[in-house]
């Protein structure tokens, strides 16, 4: 539509002609419909006998003052359709000078499906703290054996018991959990499943690559048929 007025300025102008407006009319692009947009993208939660008689128009999207939120605006007004009685005039009708008009704004939360690791989070300023705790565990095979003879301390389940255990900690402790798996609705189990041959933690230190690998979900507290989908953490452990 910008373009389109830079090329017709007439086509904002008080002073075009209702012939030339129409003409324009004709051949300007549709505007951005605010509300279709926003419709598909938002829900309500009102049911139809609740909301028949009025209507509803969202009419704008902007950030809100904090990072995971939105500010979304909308209006509210009578459905004439519906509603019967004589009310206003065609003119006030669905504008803000209507007695049945309201105009108001909501802050939405964006929720996020990511864990809260990135740089900066309680989570990453422990790294270093988290790190040494699967370092201490790790430096365990060699205790181990002395103690067993033997030199499977990795394909152990108290080694991946050990490990998991301070991993699903951590993300208690610094508030790692993703927006939709809340952590006093969710806990951090490992990720068992038949679809997954992996083992729930895995040590890779070939070629120094030194890499912990760490297969978890999310499961409800209450309904265990609520779950996440298998997911992977993977740290460098430097120093082993």
């Amino acid at each position: 539509m910008e373009n389109f007025v830079k090329a017709h300025p007439e086509f904002v102008s008080e002073n075009i002609s209702t012939k030339k407006l129409n003409e324009l009319k004709k051949i300007a692009p549709k505007e951005f419909d605010v509300n279709a947009f926003l419709s598909q993208r938002f829900s309500k939660t009102s049911n139809y006998e609740n909301v028949k008689f009025l209507d509803f128009k969202y009419t704008n999207l902007e950030l809100g003052q904090n990072d995971n939120e939105l500010l979304l605006s909308y209006e509210i007004y009578l459905n004439y359709e519906y509603a019967s009685g004589n009310y206003e005039s065609s003119k006030v009708r669905k504008t803000p000078q209507s007695k049945y008009f309201l105009k108001g704004e909501q802050v939405v939360k964006i929720l996020s499906q990511n864990e809260k690791w990135m740089p900066n989070s309680e989570f990453d300023k422990n790294s270093d703290k988290i790190s040494k705790q699967f370092a201490d565990v790790l430096l365990k095979s060699v205790e181990y054996k002395k103690r067993t003879n033997k030199d499977n301390w990795f394909d152990t389940d108290e080694f991946r018991n050990e490990i998991f255990s301070i991993f699903s900690k951590s993300m208690e402790d610094y508030n790692a959990f993703p927006d939709i798996y809340p952590k006093d609705e969710f806990k951090v189990v490992p990720y068992i499943d038949k679809e997954n041959p992996e083992p729930i933690v895995t040590w890779n230190p070939v070629k120094k690559l030194n890499i912990l690998s760490i297969n978890y979900r999310y499961i409800n507290k209450t309904n265990e048929n609520v779950k996440s989908e298998g997911r992977k953490k993977q740290f460098n452990i430097l120093g082993i």
